[in-house]
């Protein structure tokens, strides 16, 4: 593979993520830019990464190599883990591995993963900007390790490639109110539809949001309910008590109002015949 000067930094940003393994040098400012920008970085110590000094981009020191002796310390396994990083729990947590040299490192403010059974850091992740470095203080080879000889390493390799590329599985379909981390930062899907977002690194992801089916109610309409529906508004407010009872008590009215009209007759009549008989 070419060193990474002779990659453009347009080229560095099409990566999904990039792999430095026991480097003395780098091209500092574009490999910075890149992860600053959302890129995502591995990097791998070894011997050559003594002579630095420093860990790439998040500038951690490097204290030394250490070899496992041939005397009582012959290889070092695992000790504390961090089971919520799917590089280490969808591995099988790395069991039977032996490591038998790394490098030394001052973890500073990076999140340590995994621990050796000496308590020394070997496998770290550090958020810088919008992306992330994830240092592992052993080479993947069959020298510093057996690690390359084990059935974890396999899950491990994929699922770190999933780690650093931001990848997800496409087919999973999520609620409304869902809650992805993107970037470092927490972003609520509050609404149904299709949501794009930018990881970095040149990657989009889009997420189809749909409505939780559990506040659907699957059962069926009522009859009548389903009668009133096909039948229109005009249904509706009968039997609603609206306009349409009020257009039926307009022929009561005029009943009523034919009443007083004739009982208003019926009295001047009446009135009329009681003078005539008393002029008489």
């Amino acid at each position: 593979m070419p060193p990474l000067a002779a990659h453009s930094g347009q080229a560095i940003d099409k990566a999904a993520f990039v792999v430095l393994s026991d480097q003395a040098s780098w091209d500092e400012p574009s490999l910075k830019s890149y992860v600053q920008r959302g890129g995502a970085l591995l990097v791998l110590l070894g011997p050559s990464s003594v002579a630095a000094g420093r860990v790439p981009v998040t500038g951690q020191r490097i204290i030394g190599g250490r070899y496992a002796s041939r005397g009582a310390e012959r290889f070092q396994t695992t000790g504390t883990l961090d089971e919520s990083y799917p590089p280490v729990s969808k591995a099988a947590r790395w069991q039977g591995v032996r490591f038998f040299h790394f490098v030394e490192v001052e973890p500073g403010a990076a999140r340590v993963i995994v621990r050796l059974s000496g308590g020394a850091p070997l496998l770290m992740e550090q958020a810088v900007g919008s992306g992330k470095v994830v240092v592992m203080t052993s080479l993947l080879d069959n020298l510093a390790s057996d690690f390359p000889t084990q059935p974890a390493f396999v899950p491990f390799v994929e699922q770190l490639a999933h780690q650093l590329s931001g990848w997800r599985e496409s087919a999973v379909a999520v609620a409304v109110d869902t809650v992805l981390d993107v970037k470092g930062a927490k972003e609520t899907l509050e609404t149904a539809g299709f949501h794009e977002f930018f990881p970095g690194g040149g990657r989009k992801l889009v997420v189809a949001a749909n409505v939780d089916r559990r506040e659907s109610d699957l059962e069926p309409m009522p009859a009548d309910s389903a009668q009133l529906w096909q039948a229109g508004p005009r249904a509706a407010e009968e039997s609603s008590g609206g306009p349409a009872q009020e257009r039926h008590r307009y022929p009561l009215a005029a009943w009523l109002l034919g009443l007083a009209v004739a009982a208003g007759v019926a009295e001047v009549f009446v009135a009329r015949t009681h003078l005539n008989r008393e002029a008489a």
